[in-house]
Formats: structure tokens, C-alpha cells, sequence
């Protein structure tokens, strides 16, 4: 409007007869293009200066700056000032000065050439030759001066504190070094000359329009005569300003979308949607990198694209574009309805889906399929039946895996599980229970275990003791009787029996099949131990169904709560990789003998299934990396804290939690904490100084990163992913093994196995003894059947020392050894961190001396460290140790706190320690 405004202020009188005298005909026309010059560029420049707060909260609000973009116009013109200064008002006003310059003044010159060019060689006049050269003048100038409107609006977008470019000549600069040279000031060019062509035509037809109509109808009113010659009428100057702004509104509204087109293509490059365009397509690359790409039931889909779609009933969809093809060619859709549409997935993503494609579209709903969000992260059904009440707990479960302590508690759960283990596949008898409870307690692990928690092995006996009349109790109710009637009476409906109403049943467990069965999942992103995998009998009137079901064995309080039976329903999901679907499982409380089936239906196991995809996401995207690299990259927040006290007073993670909130999401802009938690969060943290907490945070964060970096190079997908043939030439992988001779039983939990190649002679292998392996059948239901070391290998056999026994596996089972790589495993060192954060004697000294530097303390005299009689020996061990190394000796023994031994390579450091073992 402001363009529009100026050049009606410097439009040109009609031509006149030339008066006779001094000058002439030429000289009057080259002051006239002088006078029109300099008229244009000031009236434009006036202009511009006048309206340059507009013309910025417009860029600001056209490009959505994410300081303004939920203001309005008003607003905005407030909230800069407060801001940024009231110079922030006039932010890229001096480019655009030295742009609209030039801009007016060949915009009137080339007006004025056209509509002469256009009147002489093509004979057109009146309105029609004045919208053409309008349109072709504003052309002209743009391209002429676009380069200094792409720095201009630039230098708008930017908000203090926030620079990109220091100036116009960094800006130019800037543009040219990084978007291509001179073609990156010419950004949005098209859609600027498709706007400008209508913008100027009609701003020129207007203004005329107006001009012409006013000075017929109103002459006297409106006009005035004209100061180079009185008999020609022009416009007053408050008519002519009017008209001119009139004219340019008009023509602002018709080319206003080419605008906002125009400014978000000049502003491309600094909008945070190209950032996190560039950091998706970076992400879409990274991931396609390491991705093994498949279709079938393992498949492994890479997502293109994520749109929200609405359909005709009104209902919000997630339409996501695949692909299962390396090249990226092959496409497919994915179709994500009812509350599949909350899947937090990305660009980027690697899924599985489970359902029907038809047409190269999977639809997925509340009734059928499911998607599976980074399915090679095996998360424990543990796990994710935590986060039914707190998804945060079960994500700091998985992060600080190691800092859980040992309790009484959880010792008598692991001895009576072996117990009921031991008896379901020998008997139930009393004396025979008492016999398998004494052999349990006596085993050495456990022994041990009963030492570290300071606890009477007597008393161990006898609270286990209390559980076994329970045991005999389940034995007679539901295993060996005469008849099915004899069985209780249970309601249980499977999904396979259909609607027909009738749910009573009785049930019979026939048998043990297997014992703490490990399965990995690689289609639902699952892994478990199931206690007990039982075959069981289901009597429904004078109907038997013979079902193959996992056994939950809980030794707490019988609750039949939803946790428990939200694990037992993901065990069904598990047991799909070994047998057909049991459609139900069985959840045994030890203390009472009770028994409840759990039906595992589609509802639930979607509702589950979307948890996993939840926890997953959170534990994927632990940080929260920069898409430019321009800021730092941080922790990522946890999920929400509950405000559920009972819960969170008997959460084994309450410490971590607090110490992650304040430590890390409390330095967040956005962080929040529910106000009743802030109390418990301060009294959890109330010992750390904020020296800590920094440390914390940093060391958190670096772990993080490490193992992020590192488990991104290897994984076990490979074993699922990638035949045996093809990891064999990496060395890492000897496929085709068959087990020959007998297993040994070293001890409880270690099996000696031999293995010998199919075709008789092992391939080139990197594979030693002592190596850490996973073994796997060939066939994809056997993944990860058991894990151990290689105890020794040569050329034609393999001796494995595992902690399951394959004995009961068919002989002619073919299986594959692959090499656990220890990926940096932070478990350790996150639970050691997290100790070191506690409210303990032990970890404030340990705080004092590594986070605090307090220096280390020193004994006086090493008499009071060594009994005299140990003299002769200490002098014997130092035999042979030169005078360095026996100082680093004494310091050693002298210390309260800690010593480092410092030394160049080959200077004895390793002796020394050797010599101190001793």
C-alpha cells in the first residue's frame, strides 16, 4: 500500500505544450525524469519508513516467528517494544531504505517507458495500457531489487537474542556462502513476480481509475490546477495520498497469498520447519543406513511420511507412508484409526505391523492389527505392566536397571519359584517338598545372597516351609484326578470359543513343559521368562480342548490385579514365537494355592501393546539433540509424575525420580511438577548440593550418549534379520551346529553342550573361548533360546557352556552361535551413579572426595595399618621392587580414602598392583 501510496505521489502530469524559450523540448524532459527519479524514491522511502512497524509484525506473523505467532496484529505491536526496544520496530528498516530506493524509482521510470512502448508499437491505450505497464513496471523493479528484500526480511525475522546475521554485508554474505551462491537471494522469486504482476497492474488501474472518475465528477472538489501548467487539473495532494492508498489496499488483499508464499520461501532456511525438516531427513538417512529392510512376518517398515488426515465421518486419521524396500521405492500406506492415532511415531521410524495389507494398505484399528514402534527394542513384560500405573516408573526401571536393591522379600520369591519349578516336574508329596525346600536354601548363590542381607538361614527355611501345604493344596486341585468334574469349576471364555455364552469350565494341568522359558519377540518388541509353560486340559461340558499355556507363579499378596494379569496376557504374546496361540494364561498365588485364568483378548492386548509403544518412544528418545547443532544437546524429560501417593510411597523408584526432576527437567523452560509432589521431591533431594545435581545431570547425560553411539553400530536384530550365512562372513556368527554327545550339568544353571557343523569342518570364525554367545535355532520360533560362553572350539567343534539345558530339543535341530557384543552397557555405571546421589554415610563421603575434590586422607605411620608379625612377609613381597614403587607401596597402605598411582608406560604400574594383591 505504501508502493502504491508513493508512486501516486509522484505521478507525472500529462504531457504539455512546451513553452518557447530557454531550455527546450529536451531539457525539460530530462529534468522532468530527474525530478521523477528522485520524487519516486523519496516518496517511497517516506513511505516505507512511515509503515515499517506494520511491515515487520506482518513478517513476523506471515512466517509464524515462535515469539509471536499466537498474537495478533495489536498485540504484537505491544509485545515487540517489550521485547526488543522500539527500535525493534524498525528491525531491517535501513535494507529496506536502501532497497525501496531504487525500487520506486525504476518502477516509475519503467512505467513510464512501457506505457509509452505499449501506446506506440502494440496501439493500446486508455485503462488496458495502464494496468500492462503497472504490471510489467513492478516486475521490472523486483527482480532488480530482490536480492535486497530477501536481506531485509531476513533481518526482520530475526528476534533479539536470537541473531543469525549481524548486519546487511553479514547477511549478503551469509546467503551467498550457504544457499547456493547467487541464486539463494532469488529464494520465492516466482511467487513475488505472480503477485507483484497483479499487485502493481491493479495498484496502477486503480490509482488511474480513481484519479480519472474523481477529476470528471468532481473536478472542482478534488482538483486543482496543476503547478508546471494551470490549464491542466491534477489531484489535491490529500485526494492523490488517498487514492494511492485505496489503490495499494485494493491491490495488497488480491496478491496477499503470493505474500505470505513469497516470505516463508525467503525465510526457508531460518524457519524452525526447515530445521526439523532437515533433522527428519538427516534422521529418514541415519536410519536407512543401518536398517535391515523386510516384508513377511518379521517385516521391518521405514517411515517416509506422517499425515493427519480427517475422514468422511469426521474422524482424525494417521496415515503413514512405508516402505520395506532398500531402494525406497516400493511404497506403501499405513492407515492408523480410533486410538492408533496417539502412536507417537516419526520420520524416520522403523515398525512392524501385524494385520492384512490389501491393495498395498494396512489399516490398523481399535478391531484388528496392531503397530509395533521400534520393535528390535525388546522391552520385559515386567516392564511394561509397571507403566500401567506410571510410565515414568517403568522408564527409570529401565534406565537405572541396576539400582534396584536385593530384599528379603524378593530371595524367598526366587527359592519358592525353584521350589514349585523343581516340584512340578518330580511331585508334590510333603516329603518331598521339604526335601527340594532344604536342597534350595543350601545352594550356594543363595547362601550367599542370605550373608549380603545379614540373614538367618534357619529363619529363610521356615518362612518358605509356610508356603509348601499351598503347594500340595494346587497339586490336588487341579492335577491327576479321575474324571474332569473332579477339576474346580473356573470361568474362562477364549476368544476361539466364540460368543456362545457358556464360560464355566474346569481345568486340568497336565503337565510341565519347560521352565523359566526365555523368549525374545522381535515381531511384538517384546522378551520374558515365563515361570512355568504348562500343557493344560479345558472341560467344557462333554467338550476337551487341549491348550499349551504360560504359568505365572506370584508369591506377594493375592491381588489379581491388573498388573499381574496385564503380564500374563504379553506372555501369551511371547509364547506365539515358540506354538500357537493359548489364548489365556494362568496366574498361580503361592501363598494361597488360588488360581485364576486370564483370557487374553484383542482389547487388552492392544491397550498393552500401545503402553510398549509408549515406553519405547521414551526410552529411544532419551535425548534431545539440536536439529542445526546450534544448542546444546540435553536430556530428555521423563514421562509425567503421577500425583498418586500411595504409589509413589512404596516406589522402589521414588529417589531417581526426584533426583531426575530436579536435576534435569526442573532446569527446563517447561518443566512442571504437580504441586503435592514438590514437597516429597525436595525431601528426596534435600542432601545434594547443587554441585551434584550438576554432576548428575552431566554424567547421565554422557552415559546416555555413549551408549546411544554404541548401540547404534551393533544389534541383536541381526539374529532375526540376517541368515547365518551372511553374519558367518563377519566372523561373528557359525551357523548349521548340531548338538552331538550328552549335556553335563556343571551346577544349577550351567549346562555344558558340544556342537559340531553340519558339513563337518567349522568356517573361519573370530569366535574364542571365553567369548560371551546367544544361541539360536535356525528355525525363526527358536530366537535366543539360551546364552552362555564358549568354553572351547577347534576345528570341528564347539563346546558351549549355557544356562538352559537343550536336551529336550529334537536331535535334528540345526542352531546358530552368535557373538554377544558387550554394546557399552550403562546399566553399571547409571546404578552407580544413582547410588552415589543417596542419602547414605557412605555416599556422602564418596560425594565429598569425587564430586567436592575433598583431598584424600593419609595414615601417619604404616605400624598401625600392619600387625608386626606381618613384617618378615611385607619385606618378602617387596623383594624385587624398585624404590618408586615401593612408595606407591606405603601410600597405598597408608590410605583412608583413595591413592592413584600415576606412571609412563612400562614403569612397573601393573607390578605394583599385582604386588599389593599379594
Amino acid at each position: 500500500m505504501a508502493a502504491a501510496a508513493a508512486l501516486a505521489a509522484a505521478e507525472p502530469p500529462p504531457a504539455m505544450p512546451q513553452a518557447a524559450g530557454a531550455g527546450g523540448p529536451a531539457a525539460r524532459r530530462d529534468f522532468y525524469w530527474l525530478r521523477s527519479f528522485l520524487a519516486g524514491g523519496i516518496a517511497g522511502c517516506c513511505a516505507k519508513t512511515t509503515v515499517a512497524p506494520l511491515d515487520r509484525v506482518k513478517v513476523l506473523l506471515q512466517a509464524h516467528n515462535h515469539h509471536y505467532k499466537h498474537l495478533g496484529v495489536f498485540s504484537t505491536l505491544r509485545a515487540v517494544p517489550q521485547k526488543e526496544g522500539y527500535l525493534g520496530l524498525y528491525k531491517g528498516n535501513g535494507a529496506m531504505m536502501i532497497r525501496i530506493f531504487p525500487y520506486g524509482a525504476i518502477q516509475f521510470m519503467a512505467f513510464e517507458h512501457y506505457k509509452t512502448l505499449i501506446t506506440t508499437k502494440l496501439g493500446v491505450s486508455g485503462h488496458v495500457h495502464r494496468l500492462m505497464a503497472g504490471s510489467m513496471a513492478g516486475m521490472t523493479a523486483v527482480i532488480c531489487t530482490y536480492p535486497l528484500d530477501m536481506v531485509r526480511v531476513r533481518l526482520a525475522f530475526q528476534v533479539k537474542g536470537e541473531h543469525t546475521y549481524t548486519g546487511i554485508i553479514h547477511a549478503f554474505k551469509t546467503i551467498y556462502a550457504k544457499e547456493g551462491g547467487f541464486l539463494g537471494f532469488y529464494r520465492g522469486l516466482m511467487p513475488t513476480i505472480l503477485g507483484m504482476a497483479p499487485y502493481a497492474g491493479v495498484s496502477f488501474f486503480t490509482f488511474g481509475t480513481l484519479k480519472s472518475v474523481g477529476l470528471s465528477h468532481a473536478p472542482t472538489l478534488l482538483g486543482r490546477p496543476s503547478s508546471d501548467n494551470p490549464n491542466v487539473l491534477v489531484l489535491k495532494t490529500h485526494i492523490n495520498l488517498l487514492c494511492g492508498g485505496v489503490a495499494g489496499a485494493i491491490a495488497q488483499t488480491i496478491s496477499y497469498p503470493f505474500d505470505v508464499t513469497r516470505r516463508r520461501m525467503q525465510l526457508g532456511t531460518v524457519l524452525p520447519e526447515f530445521e526439523k525438516c532437515l533433522f527428519q531427513k538427516k534422521k529418514v538417512e541415519a536410519s536407512f543406513s543401518k536398517a535391515v529392510l523386510s516384508r513377511g512376518m518379521d517385516n521391518r517398515y521405514l517411515v517416509l511420511a506422517v499425515n493427519i488426515v480427517q475422514n468422511e465421518e469426521g474422524n482424525h486419521e494417521k496415515h503413514l507412508i512405508i516402505t520395506a524396500s532398500q531402494s525406497l521405492e516400493c511404497k506403501e500406506l499405513c492407515i492408523l484409526r480410533n486410538d492408533w492415532c496417539s502412536v507417537p511415531v516419526e520420520l524416520g521410524d522403523i515398525i512392524h505391523l501385524e494385520g492384512d495389507c490389501i491393495s498395498d494398505t494396512w489399516i490398523i484399528d481399535e478391531d484388528f492389527g496392531y503397530l509395533i514402534l521400534y520393535p528390535d527394542m525388546l522391552i520385559s513384560g515386567t516392564s511394561i505392566a509397571s507403566s500401567i500405573r506410571c510410565m515414568r516408573r517403568a522408564v527409570l526401571s529401565e534406565t537405572f536397571k541396576s539400582s534396584d536393591p536385593a530384599t528379603r522379600q524378593m530371595l524367598i520369591g526366587t527359592i519358592l519359584h525353584e521350589v514349585f519349578q523343581k516340584a512340578i516336574s518330580d511331585s508334590f508329596a510333603p516329603g518331598k517338598l521339604q526335601e527340594l525346600a532344604f536342597q534350595t536354601v543350601q545352594e550356594i548363590r543363595h547362601l550367599k545372597e542370605m550373608y549380603r542381607l545379614n540373614l538367618n538361614q534357619d529363619e529363610i527355611k521356615q518362612e518358605v516351609e509356610e508356603y509348601l501345604p499351598s503347594f500340595s493344596k494346587w497339586a490336588g486341585d487341579f492335577m491327576h484326578k479321575h474324571t474332569s468334574t473332579d477339576f474346580p469349576q473356573m470361568q474362562l471364555s477364549l476368544p476361539s470359543d466364540g460368543s456362545d455364552g457358556n464360560s464355566t469350565c474346569n481345568i486340568e494341568v497336565i503337565n510341565s513343559l519347560d521352565i523359566e522359558e526365555s523368549i525374545w519377540s522381535p515381531r511384538f518388541g517384546l522378551k520374558g521368562k515365563i515361570d512355568v509353560t504348562v500343557g493344560v486340559k479345558i472341560h467344557r461340558g462333554c467338550k476337551t480342548k487341549y491348550k499349551i499355556m504360560p504359568l505365572e507363579l506370584k508369591t506377594g499378596k493375592e491381588s489379581n490385579s491388573i498388573e499381574h494379569r496385564s503380564q500374563l496376557v504379553l506372555y501369551t504374546l511371547l509364547s506365539q514365537e515358540r506354538r500357537a496361540d493359548p489364548e489365556a494364561g494362568l496366574l498361580l498365588y503361592l501363598k494361597t494355592g488360588q488360581m485364576y485364568p486370564v483370557p487374553a483378548n484383542h482389547l487388552d492386548k492392544r491397550e498393552l501393546l500401545r503402553l510398549r509403544n509408549q515406553m519405547a518412544f521414551s526410552l529411544f528418545h532419551r535425548i534431545n539433540k539440536s536439529a542445526t547443532g546450534e544448542e546444546k544437546t540435553k536430556l530428555a524429560p521423563l514421562p509425567q509424575i503421577i500425583e498418586e501417593q500411595q504409589t509413589c510411597k512404596y516406589c522402589s523408584q521414588m529417589g531417581n525420580c526426584a533426583l531426575y526432576s530436579r536435576a534435569v527437567e526442573q532446569q527446563m523452560d517447561d518443566s512442571s511438577v504437580p504441586t503435592s509432589m514438590q514437597p516429597k521431591i525436595k525431601e528426596e533431594t534435600q542432601h545434594l548440593k547443587l554441585t551434584h545435581l550438576e554432576y548428575f545431570s552431566l554424567w547421565c547425560l554422557m552415559l546416555t550418549l555413549e551408549s546411544q553411539s554404541k548401540h547404534n553400530k551393533k544389534n541383536y536384530q541381526t539374529i532375526w534379520l540376517t541368515p547365518a550365512s551372511d553374519m558367518e562372513e563377519s566372523g561373528s556368527c557359525i551357523g548349521n551346529l548340531i548338538r552331538t554327545e550328552h549335556v553335563k550339568t556343571v551346577c544349577d544353571g550351567q549346562y555344558l553342550h558340544n556342537f559340531q557343523h553340519k558339513n563337518g569342518v567349522m568356517p573361519v570364525t573370530n569366535l574364542m573361548a571365553g567369548d560371551r554367545i546367544i544361541l539360536s535355532g535356525e528355525e525363526r520360533t527358536l530366537f535366543a533360546l539360551s546364552r552362555g560362553y564358549v568354553k572351547e572350539i577347534n576345528m570341528t567343534t564347539v563346546t558351549c557352556l549355557l544356562d538352559r539345558n537343550l536336551s529336550g530339543l529334537p536331535e535334528s535341530t540345526l542352531f546358530r552361535l552368535d557373538q554377544e557384543e558387550k554394546h557399552c552397557n550403562i546399566d553399571t555405571p547409571l546404578g552407580n551413579l544413582s547410588k552415589l546421589m543417596e542419602n547414605t554415610s557412605v555416599s556422602q563421603k564418596l560425594r565429598d572426595l569425587i564430586i567436592d575434590f575433598r583431598e584424600p586422607q593419609f595414615i601417619s605411620y604404616l605400624s598401625s595399618v600392619l600387625p608386626h608379625d606381618a613384617k618378615d612377609t611385607v619385606a618378602c613381597i617387596l623383594k624385587g621392587l624398585n624404590k618408586p614403587q615401593r612408595q606407591a607401596m606405603k601410600k597405598v597402605l597408608l590410605s583412608k580414602d583413595y591413592t592413584l598411582i600415576v606412571g609412563m608406560p612400562g614403569t612397573g604400574k601393573t607390578t605394583t598392583i599385582c604386588t599389593l594383591v599379594r
